[in-house]
């Protein structure tokens, strides 16, 4: 089978299992130094399958006397559509980490998966679940073990160096309900393309937060493989898992981040950054794609699969619902009603939900759900919340200052809550404009001048509105104790 490897030393990371600066062979195992490796996925063209979900154990890379050096590991396994890692321009590449391994010669790579897969005719609502080829090798957990041979071995030298993994659908070779799959090494054309990668939630650790809000960025020790740091701006979500006000970040917090790895630079680049509660990290069922068949008065609605945790779905579809204890999450994270929940859900590119997952039944039941506006390719690098006059969903409450009557502006200091943006801290302005609902304490409905007079009393604050470069334009305000 054909090989492709290029060498970039000049700057450069190496596109493919070389790292810059090696330039001579061994006859086996550790040479001294260490390389580090980024590890991707990807898939060949094949159009008899709509999908191919398999779940992910391991990838490992084994040198010439046999020792095997891990890029990844889940002991819970991740779930991937392997058919979602190409399109009509290529190959897509999905980021499984960063690790350091032993600079040496290897000789083949081998990637762990469960023992079944579930492929999709197009067309097809349901999928059919195959039994990997007995006779392929397993684990003693009874996972196949896949290798592919590198011809001629590779030397691994130190510095930097990519690895991706084709699943490589094409030379899948399905035999009734029996699958033997093929891997190999995949192409490296758009690698460093950040708009051929794929965006994914990462979970870890805070560690060595920097920056001035909104432009943070952290190193996070994830609960496998090495640290990677990551990277927010102004488009970054941020928000706590429990659905509290006032998100902030402080080292030692678990998150979850859900963004796209950039090549050039090693860092993760987050659209959201989601602080997780509890002492212990849970394992929710989670799914992800555009929504449809929706129904406000029952609290249900349906999900086209498009990423999926902790199960394999029995269909194209997965069928939510809801109850009084799911919490409801605008794009910028902002806490809504489940009636504003079901309106926005019907213009969203995408959902997220969260919850736990009926095989039987192909019913998630959801602990929460997000809406995303436009799905991923709409945030990085530009406004990642709701679009309310260019800006983003947010929410705050706080004590009035700097009040200006004839402006129609004031700014909040100290600000008690917060919600739907990175705040620094300090004071908040907000302005007004023709659309802004100006309402006192009981909730009347007045024109800017009596509020603005009602604002000088020993008062708090209740701003709703558009969230951009440190400013919050209210749509709505409200005098509260």
């Amino acid at each position: 089978m054909r090989r492709y490897i290029k060498l970039l030393c000049a700057g450069a990371l190496a596109l493919q299992l070389v790292g810059c600066g090696s330039s001579s062979g061994s006859s086996g195992g550790a040479v001294g130094g260490s390389s580090r490796m980024a590890t991707f996925l990807t898939d060949s063209f094949r159009e008899d399958f709509s999908n191919v979900w398999g779940v992910l154990f391991k990838v490992e890379l084994v040198n010439s006397v046999g020792v095997a050096t891990t890029l990844f590991t889940d002991a819970t396994g991740k779930t991937v559509d392997f058919k979602t890692l190409r399109d009509g321009s290529g190959a897509r590449f999905l980021f499984l980490g960063n690790n350091t391994i032993p600079a040496g010669t290897y000789s083949k790579m081998r990637v762990t998966v469960a023992p079944n897969m579930s492929i999709f005719r197009p067309g097809a609502a349901g999928g059919t679940a195959v039994t990997l080829t007995p006779s392929l090798p397993r684990d003693g957990q009874g996972n196949v073990m896949l290798e592919t041979n590198f011809a001629p071995p590779r030397f691994i030298g130190n510095g930097t160096a990519n690895l991706v993994v084709d699943f490589d659908l094409a030379n899948f070779v399905l035999n009734g309900t029996q699958l033997t799959p093929a891997i190999r090494e995949g192409e490296q054309t758009g690698l460093q393309e950040t708009a051929r990668h794929e965006h994914e939630d990462y979970k870890g650790v805070v560690g060595n937060l920097g920056g001035t809000a909104p432009n943070l960025q952290f190193v996070m020790t994830p609960f496998q493989g090495n640290p990677v740091t990551v990277v927010m701006d102004s488009s970054t979500n941020l928000y706590n898992e429990n659905g509290a006000s006032s998100p902030t970040l402080t080292n030692g917090k678990r998150v979850e981040v859900r963004g796209v790895f950039e090549t050039t630079t090693g860092n993760l680049i987050a659209s959201d950054v989601m602080i997780k509660t509890g002492e212990s990290e849970n394992h929710r069922s989670r799914l992800l794609g555009a929504p449809s068949e929706i129904n406000a008065v029952a609290g249900t609605f349906s999900v086209q699969a498009r990423e999926v945790e902790e199960f394999v779905p029995a269909q194209s579809k997965v069928s939510v619902t809801t109850s009084t204890n799911t919490v409801f999450r605008g794009d910028s994270g902002v806490k809504m009603t489940a009636a504003t929940f079901f309106v926005a859900l019907a213009t969203t590119a995408q959902v997220k939900v969260e919850g736990t997952y009926n095989k039987e039944t192909n019913t998630l039941v959801a602990t929460s759900a997000k809406i995303r506006l436009k799905g991923d390719d709409g945030h990085h690098g530009g406004h990642g919340g709701g679009d309310n006059g260019g800006g983003r969903d947010g929410e705050a409450k706080g004590t009035p200052v700097s009040i200006d009557a004839s402006a129609k502006t004031f700014a909040l200091n100290p600000v008690s809550d917060f919600e739907g943006f990175v705040f620094a801290g300090g004071a908040l302005t907000i302005q007004t404009n023709a659309q802004t609902d100006y309402r006192l304490k009981n909730g009347t409905v007045v024109g800017a001048g009596d509020f603005f007079v009602a604002l000088t009393g020993n008062v708090k604050v209740e701003v709703k509105g558009s969230f951009s470069a440190g400013v919050l334009t209210a749509s709505r305000l409200k005098i509260d104790d």
